[in-house]
């Protein structure tokens, strides 16, 4: 079955489903409210037989109705679920069509001065980050961003292709992962506070003080009582009601500070905790996913952990609430239990944590690139070479376009060698730049590249393709380039690992210039025995290099027919003979004479 027909299946399952909770939601909302109007007749008949009666009928229709309501929004919640995932489901299948996905861009993660993220678009709108990306967590699109900005190593990348292949194979547990991590159930808080809270020390409440929370309420219960019942003063209460408040005041600074640095956090915990769960309680048999589940499972349960975490702060989120905290805090002492609760919680589970939540962001990570593979099984895993083979891709083609409109090429690069790339406008050479990198870029990733076979060396990506001038630096866009030539100079200088990829070498000046100051690059590129392509429009620049050992002419091509032309987008040996320039500027309407 292939990802666009499994997704159709359940997609209409899901609908079903969502639906069969809606109707059963209604029907029970009938039998709340009837529920309802019936505890409440029955405790009005209860006082009127006797007090006690009456306060038994408060006590088991509480309970009653409380039951009813958790049983009743059970089902509401089933039915968010099940619509969730029929979302996600019509998502993936209009990325199927369009082969476009909405949402995150992944700007932030990439500084302005990286080698390749903003001329590959590997970030950005329309970039390779959204084409892939499913992740809702911030940790999980960090993850992936840094995976694809920063290239794997050894038995890093192996294991991850291990673990990509394998959970392309599990389409409806990355269906209910990614539902459980969906902005419906998700306001997701910032970690950060809640990871710098575990790695400090947390005092813990004095023992005095958890002694009297224990021993002061009862006897403030029945002073209470006894006041009403006429057995006592009301100045015995009060004097409770007093201590009560000067131990609070003692307390109550260490419990404020907690509670500020992990305030409004829960729900977010709550979340982690059903990830955590529904990762460590997957059925894998696959070695590679049940070592990602290990971590999670000893020496407890991250997932009961998490969440009993994650109630703790909403019990200390009641002080958010005066009306519910008041009462309970000033007779029961709840800020100093719940202190304690938080304080146990530190001692036994503080230094999983972290790792609890890289897992996470781990295994979000990894479901974008098993997902990618789900939807494109005939894309090839890259197999990382000696340096010495150089780069070998077979059919490759540009993974953010459309698989009707590409055209896949293969490339043969040996170590120290430099393809000269020649061709007219819009026959593909930048096109076939960003195709060679954003490939390597995937391979290095863990993930699956476009194309039907692929093997090449660890690769330090560096590109000079995009330049924009600046007035506020005072630079021109010729300028801006030589600053990106010299940056690659220094890289292929320093690093042999480097795969460097020129667009429209030197665009920026007059011909002569430009003609001339290619030939020092290439003489400094060859010199230094770099690897890379350039493309250009200077066929004087190809003509000196011709019968270079290491620096090949290639070229793209185009047919010319009247005003009509004809595009293959396919790379042949030699230099290109036919340019377009006159043609598309009289289909723009300049009279060329």
């Amino acid at each position: 079955m292939t990802a666009k027909e499994w997704y159709e299946h359940a997609k209409v399952e899901h609908e079903a489903l969502a639906r069969h909770h809606e109707q059963r939601y209604n029907q029970l909302s009938w039998v709340r409210f009837i529920l309802f109007i019936g505890v409440f007749s029955l405790i009005f008949l209860g006082f009127g037989q006797a007090l006690w009666l009456g306060g038994l009928g408060i006590l088991v229709g509480i309970i009653v109705l409380l039951v009813f309501v958790r049983y009743h929004e059970r089902h509401k919640r089933q039915q968010q679920f099940a619509r969730t995932k029929a979302e996600i489901c019509f998502n993936e299948l209009e990325f199927i069509q369009h082969h476009q996905r909405e949402g995150h861009t992944g700007v932030e993660y990439a500084p302005k001065d990286h080698p390749y993220a903003f001329d590959l678009d590997v970030v950005g709108d329309g970039s390779l980050f959204s084409f892939i990306n499913t992740a809702q967590l911030e940790e999980g699109r960090a993850r992936l961003a840094h995976w694809l900005l920063h290239p794997a190593q050894g038995d890093v990348l192996l294991r991850r292709q291990a673990r990509v292949k394998a959970l392309a194979n599990h389409l409806d547990w990355m269906l209910t992962f990614r539902a459980l991590s969906s902005k419906l159930f998700l306001e997701q808080a910032d970690t950060k506070p809640l990871l710098q809270w575990a790695k400090a020390p947390l005092p813990a409440m004095p023992t005095w003080a958890n002694v009297v929370s224990f021993v002061l309420p009862p006897f403030f219960l029945a002073a209470l009582i006894a006041n009403l019942g006429g057995w006592v003063n009301a100045l015995v209460p009060l004097g409770f009601a007093a201590l009560h408040g000067f131990i609070l005041s003692r307390t109550n600074k260490r419990v404020e500070q907690a509670h500020r640095q992990l305030s409004h956090i829960a729900p977010t915990l709550q979340t982690y905790s059903r990830l955590l769960h529904h990762l460590e309680s997957a059925p894998f048999s696959d070695s590679v996913l049940q070592d990602l589940q290990q971590p999670l499972q000893q020496p407890v349960s991250a997932g009961k952990r998490v969440k009993r975490l994650a109630r703790i702060l909403q019990n200390l989120d009641l002080r958010l609430n005066v009306f519910g905290h008041l009462p309970l805090n000033w007779v029961f002492f709840w800020d100093i239990h719940t202190y304690r609760s938080l304080h146990h919680w530190h001692q036994q589970a503080t230094d999983h944590l972290p790792a609890w939540l890289d897992r996470l962001a781990e295994t979000e990570a990894l479901v974008a690139l098993g997902n990618l593979h789900a939807h494109f099984p005939e894309w090839a895993f890259a197999r990382m070479t000696d340096p010495e083979p150089g780069y070998q891709l077979k059919a490759a083609g540009h993974p953010l376009i459309h698989p009707d409109k590409r055209v896949d090429n293969d490339l043969q690069l040996s170590t120290r060698e430099i393809f000269l790339i020649t061709g007219s406008n819009m026959a593909g050479k930048s096109t076939f730049l960003r195709t060679v990198g954003l490939n390597i870029v995937l391979g290095q990733a863990g993930a699956p590249v476009c194309a039907t076979a692929a093997a090449f060396p660890l690769t330090h990506l560096i590109t000079s393709m995009r330049t924009f001038d600046s007035v506020n630096q005072s630079a021109s866009s010729f300028y801006a380039e030589l600053y990106q030539l010299q940056r690659v100079l220094r890289q292929v200088q320093g690093d042999p690992h480097t795969l460097f990829l020129v667009d429209e070498v030197l665009k920026g000046t007059n011909s002569a210039d430009r003609h001339k100051g290619a030939v020092a690059l290439l003489n400094q590129l060859v010199k230094a025995n770099a690897t890379g392509l350039i493309t250009t429009h200077d066929l004087e620049l190809a003509e000196h290099f011709s019968a270079h050992p290491t620096v090949h002419n290639q070229s793209f091509e185009v047919e010319i027919e009247g005003e009509e032309l004809e595009f293959d987008y396919k790379m042949q040996p030699g230099i290109c003979h036919s340019f377009n320039a006159t043609v598309l500027m009289k289909k723009m309407g300049i009279d060329v004479a």
